[in-house]
């Protein structure tokens, strides 16, 4: 199942640039949903990050925190990590991991 999930931009994956060289190119990646499900589970979906269900975790909920943030906060976050959040870097995902998983919490958990 691939899509094209909505972005800081709007609907569609067409968005305004990031201003920054990694994260729009990740970006410009089409995203595949199925293999960012997978990706949520194994990585994000864990009871000590986001839960399965994305609130139940004891990160921040995709409910109440992640609507405040544009996609490119929360690529810059995937990237770099803050505050008790690895960065996902240090778990080898590839660029194209990044936007598939990105774009499967877009899809499924509307904000």
């Amino acid at each position: 199942m691939t899509s094209s999930a909505s972005t800081a931009g709007g609907e569609g994956g067409s968005m305004e640039s990031c201003n920054d060289a990694e994260i729009d190119g990740i970006f410009a990646l089409t995203p595949d949903l199925d293999r960012g499900a997978e990706l949520f589970e194994k990585s994000c979906g864990k009871s000590t990050c986001h839960g399965p269900d994305g609130v139940s975790g004891n990160g921040p909920d995709f409910v109440n925190v992640l609507p405040k943030y544009d996609d490119c906060w929360q690529m810059k976050i995937m990237l770099k990590g803050k505050k008790g959040m690895i960065s996902l870097n240090l778990i080898y995902m590839s660029d194209q991991d990044f936007r598939d998983a990105l774009a499967y919490v877009r899809e499924t958990f509307p904000f």
